[in-house]
């Protein structure tokens, strides 16, 4: 699934599952990110496999416990 960008973000590859999508890291708080939440023991999961962004769709699948982030 793709989400749409903006002009001033550019696109971004999710890191997890190669989807594009928008990274509004130049607004934050409009950004899909700014409203998951994570455990500590998630974002170690993420740091550890990932060095970029998570489209909003794999980031809530962390977030919902749905992928086994223990490490």
């Amino acid at each position: 699934m793709t989400e749409s960008t903006s002009s001033t973000d550019p696109a971004s590859k999710c890191q997890k599952c190669g989807a594009d999508f928008a990274c509004l890291a130049s607004d934050i708080k409009a950004c899909h990110c700014s409203e998951v939440h994570l455990t500590s023991e998630q974002h170690r999961y993420m740091a550890a496999r990932w060095k970029g962004c998570l489209c909003g769709h794999c980031l809530a699948e962390v977030a919902s416990g749905k992928v086994d982030y223990k490490i």
